[in-house]
């Protein structure tokens, strides 16, 4: 109750604040299982914004601390929010994560680790093949800029089945994979804009 009453507010407030723009939705297979939805991270708005554009309750990680402020830390694990450890994901992490997806919970995870870029961590690439979730790739393409366009693009899933999970090489490719089709769908959709 309390995560679809914040949904809503989340979902007015881009709605008036911003041009939202949401593609690709319509394809997500909510109805096969649990799902992590990996996305290029640009604001500490990603997470509500990625979230509150589609029905069911998506989960993410938040820093431990943050669950130790009063009532806010309280309130976070309404919103979809769980703990993990600032400067690595722990094993207790990665078992609570898998334990999520295989309830049929769906999870978003920022592959890039921080916000503004930079190269793919294998933490979700492994997390995905470790528990056989379908993966779908998210654009975020925005400045954030009040009234500027907001949009998000949901990608078709990934096939990762092609992957070791053993091979520690193969967590990189994997995670590599996952970092270029959310590229591949920011470029798509600037391209198909400027026709």
């Amino acid at each position: 109750m309390t995560y679809k009453f914040f949904r809503g507010i989340f979902r007015l407030i881009f709605r008036l604040f911003f041009k939202v723009e949401v593609i690709g939705r319509d394809q997500i297979p909510f109805e096969t299982g649990g799902i992590i939805f990996c996305s290029n991270h640009i604001s500490n708005w990603d997470p509500f914004f990625v979230g509150s554009q589609v029905e069911p309750m998506l989960r993410y990680m938040a820093k431990e601390e943050l669950f130790k402020i009063p009532l806010f830390g309280k309130l976070l694990p309404k919103l979809g929010a769980y703990p993990v450890k600032r400067g690595a994901v722990s094993k207790e992490t990665i078992v609570n994560s898998i334990r999520i997806i295989r309830g049929g919970g769906h999870i978003v995870i920022f592959p890039e680790g921080t916000r503004g870029g930079g190269s793919a961590k294998r933490g979700a690439a492994i997390l995905a093949l470790k528990s056989k979730a379908i993966v779908v790739p998210v654009a975020i393409i925005s400045s954030y800029k009040l009234f500027a366009p907001l949009r998000v693009v949901y990608g078709a899933p990934l096939d990762l089945t092609t992957f070791n999970t053993e091979n520690s090489d193969e967590g990189q490719r994997a995670a590599d994979a996952i970092m270029s089709s959310i590229e591949q769908l920011k470029q798509n959709y600037l391209l198909q804009s400027a026709l």
